[in-house]
């Protein structure tokens, strides 16, 4: 069969994403970061790798069972994470083989954490557990994003009675694996995905609503106070430690920098340390103030799509483009901590989109005229 070619095209956020790589590739070239292996790395294969999923897969997808089958393999993929997380957050030595048996790049990773391995029977207060990713930020990335997706029964209005209890169940392991890997963004879009199925649970009952408020308010008196309850990095009190309390000043001793306009060297890992968790710094920091105009409107016009789909999609019951959207909102917003972002190449965020965009194109026929 003839490929249908008038089919390839980029929505405007993929239109917008192909102008800010051109943008990048300029700005790089001008401040000599082109001649940088790490960016040659990161562009052909991270940068190109998005584009050509943007082009593929709605070209792939023929109709909502595609988007079906993908989701199960999305599961898949969920739980047996969630299972080697657990065993490595237990230190139990098979964990650490099989996720160096699906990613072996996770080795220097774990060779890092030999001291900590030696003398710890679970990984509390430790962010080590990578599961089957590469590192353990990844892993929290990947763990939460997919949340809405494997439990995406809880976010319908109608369901049967099975597909609730394996999303609950689901929700419940990943819930449990998130506490294990010990990432804070990764727990806090836990608590805010929580609270967003019980509203959709709840919303038509005004006592329900009462009675959540209550539980929400104990839960997060309980949560502040000092109970013998062992959070590990998740604890409030370990927050001034976290150096993404000092962006702002790192930010502004950036402004003054050489690379501010066309972007900093790509091999000053204190400069990633220092301005690198925040998706917008990181941004700035990889091809400058002009790459950072660049990147706004595509960043603005992905959280402005994102929400559009999940608003119009939650109003039809829509399952699979509510879900899709709500794990590409979820991206956004760990991107605010971390330097994996739209800008870095996230071929997490570009997959979950196209299928997004691929599922709403069948799913919005049922739109009210």
């Amino acid at each position: 069969m003839a490929m249908n070619f008038k089919a390839i095209s980029l929505d405007l956020c993929g239109k917008l994403y192909a102008i800010y790589l051109a943008t990048l590739l300029l700005c790089s070239i001008i401040s000599g970061q082109v001649y940088n292996i790490l960016f040659y790395k990161n562009f052909l294969t991270n940068h190109i790798t998005c584009l050509i999923l943007i082009l593929a897969i709605p070209m792939i997808i023929k109709s909502i069972s595609d988007i079906r089958i993908i989701t199960r393999f999305i599961i898949s993929l969920q739980i047996l994470n969630c299972f080697v997380s657990i065993l490595q957050f237990y230190n139990v030595p098979i964990g650490w083989h099989l996720g160096l048996l699906v990613n072996p790049g996770a080795i220097s990773n774990l060779n890092d954490a030999e001291y900590y391995l030696a003398d710890s029977e679970k990984l509390l207060s430790r962010s080590i557990v990578f599961g089957i990713t590469s590192f353990v930020v990844a892993n929290g990335y990947y763990l939460t994003v997919f949340l809405p997706i494997v439990s995406k029964n809880l976010l319908c209005n109608k369901v049967n009675l099975k597909g609730l209890i394996i999303s609950c169940i689901i929700l419940v392991i990943s819930g449990i694996t998130i506490f294990m890997v010990q990432q804070r963004m990764a727990f806090f879009l836990l608590i805010c995905y929580l609270i967003l199925v019980l509203l959709i649970q709840i919303r038509k009952s005004i006592l329900y609503k009462l009675l959540f408020t209550i539980i929400l308010i104990v839960t997060i008196g309980l949560y502040s106070n000092s109970f013998d309850i062992e959070l590990g990095r998740l604890a409030f009190d370990s927050l001034h430690a976290d150096s993404r309390m000092s962006q702002i000043t790192n930010f502004l001793n950036f402004l003054n920098s050489e690379g501010f306009i066309w972007g900093a060297d790509l091999n000053d890992s204190a400069l990633l340390y220092s301005l690198g968790h925040n998706t917008l710094m990181d941004a700035l920091r990889r091809g400058g103030f002009i790459s950072l105009l660049m990147y706004l409107p595509l960043f603005i016009m992905a959280v402005y799509k994102c929400l559009y789909i999940a608003i119009k999609a939650q109003k039809i019951n829509s399952q699979y483009s509510f879900a899709l959207s709500i794990a590409c909102l979820f991206f956004i917003a760990y991107s605010f901590t971390h330097s994996t972002g739209l800008q870095s190449g996230a071929v997490l965020f570009w997959f979950i989109y196209a299928l997004m965009i691929s599922a709403w194109e069948y799913e919005k026929d049922y739109l009210p005229n």
